[in-house]
């Protein structure tokens, strides 16, 4: 059934234009040179996602020429994975991740989360979140742009001057390292904390009736952090009151965090952080936030925030918290951070805070002093980043090889070495590849590669390879996921689970109880498809089931998803026809008009076309229930299309 017409107005303020190409001098394809940077490659791209950690977020990945090479969501472990196919050209890759639910918060992010993929490769760890939106927008403003060198300068600017609780993130890179079971914690307790400060700056602005977003304050942030600091004195995009207030907001959001008791919309997070770490973790997390301790960036940022309010709001209870927070030291827990800092000390940086976010700009310039003096300078040189599972087992007269994924922040050239070289392996400085072909039964112990980059060394954990002469015993692979349950009718459902298998081998999926609606991917696990009308109801006992060549398996618990049924809605689109061309000239060719929009802003995946220049109202739709962006363009005789009108937002119910 409809649910009414609703009225949005649209006014096409584009013109129609047309331009002519000359072609001088055109190569044949056959004289063209092929170089590394126009061949077209496959690159697996996967990584997590998160303020929080965020699920069902709206991702775009994109050339850096703002091509979109795929659409996709964050699943329900908060990660993703997709497959990209691009030439070398078009990296630095930019990833974008709008709206879903933060598990922390439980509604959507409070700005856009970006990231990116720096250059060519084949399989690319790309974290979304907090740390990596900074150096985005850090980047934007440096000279020469998004370029794979500049992003790995902002990184280590944005975690030297805004380190929330990194520790081995802090070496190894939060943008790009694999989040796992021993660091899921940390990258949750840093991106909440920068999160929760991104929110209290905004509000406090917002308090004092100054216009602010999620999205402003970390586009000033970014922008500011030009030279290592934020001081309100850095690039074009600075905002030097947002600085100030981030600052001492840092110190009051790190005080939280150093006890234990991060507070996410004014209440103690902790638990539900907690809570959401375990939901997204594949098995028990080797840190709870509860256990994490206080690093040095942690205690730089607080000492610099607490100095700068009591250069402009001492006070008695500030001191007192001054005095108090001279006792903390790097590497103490929780409870003991607590036993040493006064109760009130929440309660004390909010009134500081209300006086900075309300005075004067010369409160500002003070706080923002106090800051650029107490700042650490951002490092100089980092470690270069080393990673890889090598087999620890290979059978006597089959091969072996082991290349580890290696890359440099600072973009420098790595060599590699290793210790404990078995004597049938060779090695490559090169690339760290160790190859060979074992030919008696022999066990290799204490295997090290390294990775430098002339000045500093990072290493693989120290293995061990066994020659057998038979081969070892089979492991069974593991899956796990937990599938949505619920889809309206109409609407697109997907579900990926997680697999491994021990021994690396290839494995395929089966499924029982597969709706009629939907497609099931055997070497992917993916069930997907789109329910209609008629497919309303529910469909239980669903299992999926991992295999390996052996036969051995695993299965997700037997899960059900439930059909629901929606009214749908229409909505009626009004405008202005245009009548000029974008040079000024009178436009007497107009064809017609197409209307985009989707349910993500600037994300528009559906379409129509109205091939009537003479009308200037359509209605669109079979609308589901939600919110929706609509923009219209003309297009004239010739099928030459204008940009894309203001946006117009209307809600379905």
């Amino acid at each position: 059934m409809q649910a009414g017409s609703l009225s949005v107005k649209i006014r096409i303020t584009t013109s129609l234009f047309v331009t002519a190409v000359v072609l001088s001098g055109c190569l044949m394809d056959e004289e063209k040179a092929e170089t590394g940077d126009e061949l077209l490659s496959d690159n697996e791209l996967s990584g997590s996602v998160g303020d929080g950690p965020v699920i069902s977020a709206a991702m775009r990945v994109m050339r850096n020429d703002g091509v979109v090479l795929v659409e996709l969501e964050s699943d329900a472990n908060a990660g993703y994975n997709v497959t990209i196919r691009t030439k070398g050209k078009y990296y630095p890759l930019m990833i974008d991740a709008r709206g879903g639910t933060d598990l922390v918060t439980n509604r959507a992010p409070d700005f856009v989360l970006l990231g990116a993929v720096r250059q060519p490769g084949t399989k690319t760890v790309a974290n979304v979140n907090p740390i990596s939106t900074l150096a985005i927008e850090l980047t934007r403003d440096l000279p020469g742009g998004i370029t794979k060198e500049n992003l790995a300068t902002a990184e280590g600017y944005v975690v030297n001057a805004m380190n929330h609780g990194l520790t081995g993130l802090a070496t190894t890179g939060a943008m790009g390292s694999l989040i796992d079971n021993d660091n899921i914690a940390e990258v949750v307790r840093a991106s909440e904390s920068i999160g929760e400060t991104v929110r209290r700056t905004r509000d406090l602005q917002l308090m004092f009736s100054r216009p602010s977003s999620g999205d402003t304050v970390m586009q000033s942030l970014g922008s500011d952090l030009i030279d290592g600091i934020v001081d309100g004195r850095g690039g074009p995009r600075v905002d030097a009151r947002t600085a100030a207030i981030a600052t001492v907001v840092a110190a009051q959001v790190l005080l939280e965090s150093m006890q234990a008791e991060l507070h996410v919309n004014d209440q103690d997070a902790t638990a539900v952080m907690n809570a959401a770490i375990s939901q997204v973790s594949e098995s028990t997390p080797t840190t709870m936030i509860d256990e994490l301790l206080a690093t040095p960036g942690m205690l730089d940022a607080t000492r610099i925030g607490l100095d700068a309010c009591l250069a402009v709001a001492a006070s008695s209870e500030l001191q007192q918290l001054r005095d108090a927070f001279s006792g903390v030291q790097a590497g103490m827990d929780p409870m003991f951070v607590r036993s040493l800092i006064p109760d009130n000390y929440r309660q004390t940086l909010d009134a500081a805070l209300q006086s900075i976010a309300g005075g004067s700009d010369a409160v500002v310039d003070t706080v923002n002093d106090v800051a650029r003096d107490g700042a650490t300078p951002a490092p100089e040189n980092r470690a270069p980043n080393i990673s890889g599972t090598p087999n620890t087992s290979v059978m006597v007269g089959n091969a072996y090889t082991f290349t580890p994924d290696a890359s440099d922040p600072d973009s420098d050239t790595l060599t590699f070495s290793i210790s404990g070289q078995p004597g049938w392996a060779s090695f490559d400085m090169s690339t760290g590849e160790l190859s060979g072909t074992p030919t008696v039964e022999a066990t290799h112990n204490n295997i090290v590669i390294s990775a430098t980059d002339g000045q500093l060394t990072s290493s693989l954990p120290a293995f061990t390879i066994t020659v057998t002469a038979t081969p070892p015993p089979n492991s069974p692979p593991t899956i796990s996921g937990t599938p949505p349950t619920q889809v309206n009718a109409n609407s697109a459902y997907s579900f990926i689970p997680t697999a491994s298998d021990p021994d690396n081998e290839t494995l395929m999926f089966s499924i029982s109880g597969e709706p009629v609606w939907a497609n099931f991917n055997t070497s992917t696990g993916e069930l997907s498809g789109t329910p209609t009308d008629v497919h309303v109801g529910v469909y239980s006992d669903i299992r999926i089931t991992v295999a390996d060549p052996s036969n051995a398996t695993d299965q997700l618990n037997p899960f059900t998803i439930t059909v629901n049924a929606v009214s749908l809605g229409s909505v009626t689109l009004n405008w202005t026809p245009p009548t000029q061309n974008e040079d000024g000239t009178t436009l007497t060719d107009l064809a017609g008009y197409r209307f985009y929009w989707g349910t993500t802003p600037g994300v528009y995946t559906n379409s129509e076309t109205v091939a009537n220049p003479g009308i200037t109202s359509h209605v669109v739709n079979n609308l589901v229930p939600g919110t929706y962006e609509f923009v219209a363009t003309s297009y004239n005789d010739s099928g030459v299309e204008s940009v894309y009108s203001n946006p117009a937002t209307k809600i379905v119910p």
